[in-house]
């Protein structure tokens, strides 16, 4: 077998192979489609979540209204159970013409001595009946209030209000139900009971329920039966509860289920209101959605179905972030096929050579010269070396890329032709010898021409036994494209930028708003003297803080009243959408957290967590006073631009909720001694000189 050396000497035809067409045209169309594919799909994404939203509310609040609606039948059917068993008794002919008599006498003991001795049985029959009907307490009230006839061995005492139910029930002649209350039981238990209040008419005025009312059927009834209302149906969702709740003189309470029974316990609320809507939960605990409504019989009493907001969300959560997550997927897939099929181009480009001159360094001879013509027509590095390192073959691109001569290349080891570069170039020779193939990623060497950016192949060169005998390296020179990679990405920049640019269009008065704030941002951190990753993680931030409000309603975003209170909470949700469109993009630095803070409050009166102090990130401190101040100096939907001065005294009005050392930086930049172009892109140059903003110390 000959020497490597000596290969070259057997004359063989060589067959070029065509050059592949330039990659600009797919770039540029790449950049193109993924443009257009991004906010297509964001559009979309957006119209898909609001019907999804409506679909969901309306879910929501049917399947509360009948788990409440169906309760309030519930404790209806219960109160309508109660006035029947009652009526039967009030309309008794022996209990009407008694409470008649009652009420023409004085006293019991002026009634005509037939109704005077049927006093006892009277009692039994009252004791029977409170007996069987699960009663604490039945009784005859009179006109004034008093109890004459009652059940049991305690006497009943009526207190102020309810003997201005009693007073009630003779003028209207209609039964009360009172608010439920506790009391303690004739076997000493503390139980939940409600009194009820039953007109008798005369016995001489027809039928009974109609004519005069004599007197009044007190009935005192154990409330059992609420505690059904509390049990977990099986189509009720997880975390769904079930609330009582009552209106008293005194207030509210609210009726608990406790292990040996119901409790009421008072609570502090406002009006509950009705029907379905997202409130606080009337238990503590947060926003719920609910759906409240009272039975016909007892309007005081309110049964109330309600589910956490967050649960009953959950899914539409979880949708938003797979709907946002697919647009931005597919946007991220149509960007990817295009620079992978670039690097594919390429790739299969250097892979090709490599292999073309693998073959056509095993039987290269002696038409060096037609090897070198053909070699020197490509822009590729090509180079044939020994095991041992030497080189043995080099096309012309190799050496003019090097700035070499043929002769101080051939028969020289790499240290001895490329310098400080031979350690790079040289990697990989090994794998190659050993596996066959070895990929070159991209590497920087200093030539030159500056610094190059090279990437390519090694393959092993084969002798005729199958053993390798040496290397030969196909490297391209990718420095432009590389740039164009760097285009690509900067495009994917560019469609966020337009995200903002969208929100810009949407609301006129945020025109140039987060340019401003970028600028503002960049000179206080120059002010404060911060590092070069804090400048550039507040360019970032400052240019996608607004990509959130593309998805705030158009009504909401510029109506030009004051929002209610779920408008802000509407507004405010921008952020979360900013953190879900920004979810799956990958950052070195904490641009996402930075944006995620840039609303919270040292005081803790900020969103979207409420966070106090030194848990707000230093830099989302500097954008949030960036992004007040520019928005208090200029106009909006909902009132006019302010002053310098006046937007300093607004930061000097709520000093407790920024930051003192960034709004003195602010100061500092619109000192009227201390001339800088940030300052000119606030002053105005019809405004009068400001006042406050004399101190050009710099903050430290």
């Amino acid at each position: 077998m000959l020497p490597l050396e000596q290969a070259f000497v057997e004359e063989i035809p060589v067959d070029l192979e065509r050059r592949p067409l330039p990659v600009r045209t797919f770039i540029a169309l790449g950049l193109v489609v993924s443009v257009i594919v991004g906010l297509v799909s964001l559009s979309i994404s957006q119209s898909l979540i609001s019907k999804k939203e409506e679909q969901t509310l309306r879910d929501i609040a049917q399947r509360l209204e009948i788990q409440a609606k169906g309760k309030a039948d519930v404790i209806q059917t219960w109160a309508d159970g109660i006035l029947r068993t009652g009526s039967g008794l009030a309309g008794a002919e022996l209990l009407r013409l008694f409470a008649t008599e009652v009420d023409n006498a004085s006293e019991l003991r002026s009634l005509p001595p037939q109704l005077f001795d049927q006093i006892p049985y009277m009692r039994v029959m009252m004791d029977d009946f409170s007996r069987q009907n699960n009663m604490s307490a039945l009784a005859l009230i009179n006109r004034e209030g008093r109890a004459y006839l009652s059940s049991g061995s305690r006497p009943v005492e009526l207190d102020d209000r309810k003997r201005v139910v009693v007073e009630d029930v003779f003028r209207t002649g209609s039964p009360v139900f009172m608010p439920l209350r506790m009391a303690t039981n004739e076997r000493k238990q503390e139980t939940m009971v409600a009194d009820v209040f039953l007109p008798i008419t005369r016995m001489d005025e027809g039928t009974a329920g109609s004519g005069k009312v004599v007197g009044a059927l007190l009935m005192t009834v154990e409330s059992k039966s609420f505690d059904e209302l509390f049990k977990v149906g099986p189509y009720v969702e997880e975390m769904e509860v079930t609330r009582l709740v009552q209106k008293t003189p005194t207030g509210y309470a609210m009726v608990l289920r406790q292990r040996d029974g119901l409790t009421l316990a008072k609570r502090e609320m406002n009006d509950i209101g009705s029907g379905f809507d997202e409130r606080d939960s009337v238990g503590g605990g947060g926003q719920v959605f609910s759906y409240a409504v009272s039975p016909a019989s007892l309007p005081w009493l309110t049964v109330i179905q309600e589910v956490p907001s967050a649960r009953a969300l959950l899914d539409m959560s979880f949708y938003k972030r797979s709907v946002m997550g697919v647009a931005l997927l597919v946007t991220a897939v149509v960007a990817g096929f295009f620079l992978a099929f670039v690097n594919y181009h390429f790739e299969s480009k250097q892979r090709s050579l490599a292999n073309q001159y693998h073959r056509l360094a095993m039987r290269i001879n002696a038409q060096r010269q037609l090897l070198n013509s053909v070699n020197g027509a490509m822009r590729e590095l090509i180079s044939v070396k020994t095991p041992d390192g030497i080189f043995v073959y080099v096309n012309e691109s190799f050496l003019r890329f090097w700035g070499k001569s043929f002769r101080e290349v051939i028969g020289q080891r790499d240290t001895d032709v490329l310098g400080d570069a031979a350690p790079r170039m040289s990697r990989g020779d090994g794998d190659a010898m050993a596996n066959g193939y070895f990929r070159l990623d991209a590497m920087s060497v200093k030539t030159k021409d500056g610094l190059r950016i090279l990437e390519g192949n090694k393959m092993a060169l084969q002798g005729p036994d199958g053993h390798a005998e040496g290397v030969v390296s196909v490297l391209a020179d990718v420095t432009e494209l590389t740039d164009a990679r760097g285009k690509v990405e900067r495009a994917m920049q560019q469609t966020m930028n337009a995200l903002v640019r969208t929100v810009e269009i949407r609301d006129p008065h945020l025109a140039g708003h987060y340019n401003k704030v970028e600028t503002l941002s960049v000179a206080i951190a120059d002010v404060l003297e911060m590092s070069d990753d804090e400048r550039l993680t507040l360019e970032s931030a400052s240019r996608l803080a607004g990509v959130g409000k593309v998805f705030v309603p158009m009504e909401i975003l510029t109506k030009p009243g004051k929002l209610t209170k779920k408008e802000m909470d509407v507004m405010q949700s921008h952020i979360q959408h900013a953190m879900n469109v920004l979810g799956a993009t990958e950052f070195d630095l904490p641009v996402k957290e930075i944006i995620y803070q840039m609303y919270e409050r040292l005081d803790g009166s900020g969103y979207p967590n409420g966070l106090k102090g030194n848990n707000i990130h230093t830099l989302a401190r500097v954008l949030g006073i960036c992004d007040v101040f520019c928005a208090l100096v200029a106009p909006r939907a909902y009132r006019n631009a302010k002053t310098v001065d006046e937007a300093l005294a607004v930061f000097q009005e709520e000093s407790k909720k920024f930051d003192p050392r960034i709004v003195r930086a602010v100061a500092y930049l619109m000192a009227e001694d201390n001339p800088n172009p940030v300052r000119s892109l606030f002053i105005k140059k019809t405004e009068e000189k400001p006042k406050a903003t004399k101190a050009t110390k710099k903050p430290r």
